[in-house]
């Protein structure tokens, strides 16, 4: 027990019992992120392998991230309906399909269709959906900055084995083992994973996933701010990491390896700054407070970047925006499921998802156009405007959901 109260502590879970339970979301996400990152790496070579065009294949990529926005939703209605069980478990069965498609893949056909199934990509979503249930309010930032770590763990251990086990066994044999790795994870989450108890009023009345209850659940007065939040500062956190690799290269002429260091900083700084920084900030501030100042942040890091003179600074500029965009997303993802039940979480948590992956969809070719017709000054105040408005927004929407109770 000695051993388990100092996880609990890590994990930010309000109960020992509580710990087995998280740990093992934990793992999950390891394996997921282990999984993912030794096939993620080879694709582009599979794809040069199989005589697939590059072009072809990024538009097959971008239809299928459209179809993991409705995915995300009904992950999230799968884990308030059925629970984190099935859910969890139906993610990793979906997902080692996309790998052993992947692994028996012999012609581009064979290629795209082994991206179907990467619609059940969504074990970060039923971890995030299933742990604040074990929090209390206090702890569920924190708790959901943690489960970065753990992808972090998977990242590092899949990349850096993936390409090596492709030269000795060839690309086939990385795919299968991370099909077996989603696999035994399914089976280990299916039998061991608790079914967290639903609202039985709900349950009987309620029992059906229908996909659009994420978009009903956004007209709500709690949430509102939070989706307007993540739909315009998104899609200026969007815009940003969109054209930054492209500014990288033509404006500051950093080449591919000192891009790669960059980009390993950046990973580095937001799990630093979910696994440390993030707790002690909620204990601190107000959740409001937080997630303003991170919008201000961005706002005035954005607008700073057409007058960075140098690589150096560049990096520096990019460790505030790291900051600022991983705890306002961490902040707005436990806000989002704290203004609902607990049969709701998922849903809720589901809505950050989704709109991720549509920012990320719509964004980039607006960005590339910005670029070429505005320059960096474009994309540097297009950033701020939408991180600024963001702001204005969500402060109205706040206050006006704070003094509805009170006019009634």
């Amino acid at each position: 027990m000695i051993g388990l109260d100092r996880f609990r502590g890590f994990l930010q879970v309000r109960r020992t019992e509580d710990v087995p339970a998280a740990l093992l979301l934990h793992l999950n996400i390891v394996i997921y992120a282990c999984a993912f990152w030794l096939t993620q790496p080879l694709l582009p070579y599979m794809t040069s392998q199989l005589g697939a065009d590059r072009v072809t294949f990024g538009y097959l990529q971008s239809c299928l991230e459209i179809a993991q926005v409705a995915s995300s939703l009904y992950f999230g209605q799968v884990i308030d309906k059925l629970g984190p069980r099935s859910a969890m478990a139906l993610s990793q069965f979906g997902t080692s399909l996309a790998y052993l498609l992947l692994a028996i893949a012999s012609s581009t056909t064979g290629l795209f269709i082994s991206r179907i199934p990467t619609v059940f990509m969504a074990c970060m979503l039923c971890a995030q959906g299933t742990l604040p249930q074990y929090c209390d309010d206090n702890q569920r930032a924190a708790a959901l900055g943690r489960l970065s770590v753990s992808y972090l763990l998977g990242m590092i251990v899949g990349s850096s084995c993936g390409g090596v086990l492709s030269n000795v066994y060839g690309y086939q044999a990385v795919g299968l083992l991370a099909m077996s790795l989603s696999v035994i994870m399914g089976i280990v989450s299916f039998f061991t994973l608790p079914d967290l108890k639903r609202n039985p009023s709900r349950a009987k009345t309620d029992e059906n996933i229908r996909i659009f209850s994420a978009l009903q659940l956004c007209t709500r007065a709690s949430l509102r701010s939070v989706v307007v939040l993540l739909l315009v500062g998104g899609s200026g956190i969007a815009l940003y990491k969109s054209q930054f690799s492209v500014i990288m290269a033509d404006n500051f002429g950093v080449k591919p390896t000192e891009a790669g260091v960059t980009t390993a900083i950046g990973a580095i700084v937001g799990v630093v700054t979910n696994a440390l920084i993030v707790g002690q900030l909620n204990q601190r501030f107000r959740p409001n407070t937080l997630i303003i100042f991170s919008l201000v942040t961005l706002s005035v890091s954005f607008f700073l970047l057409p007058w960075i003179p140098n690589y150096f600074m560049l990096v520096a500029c990019l460790v505030p925006v790291t900051i600022a965009s991983t705890v306002l997303y961490t902040m707005a993802s436990a806000k989002l499921s704290s203004s609902v039940v607990d049969n709701e979480a998922g849903t809720a948590v589901s809505i950050s998802h989704s709109l991720r992956s549509l920012t990320g969809i719509v964004i980039p070719p607006l960005g590339a156009s910005l670029l070429a017709n505005g320059g960096l000054l474009g994309v540097g105040v297009g950033c701020s405007v939408l991180t600024t408005s963001a702001a204005l927004l969500y402060r109205y929407l706040s206050q006006q959901y704070i003094r509805k109770p009170k006019a009634s």
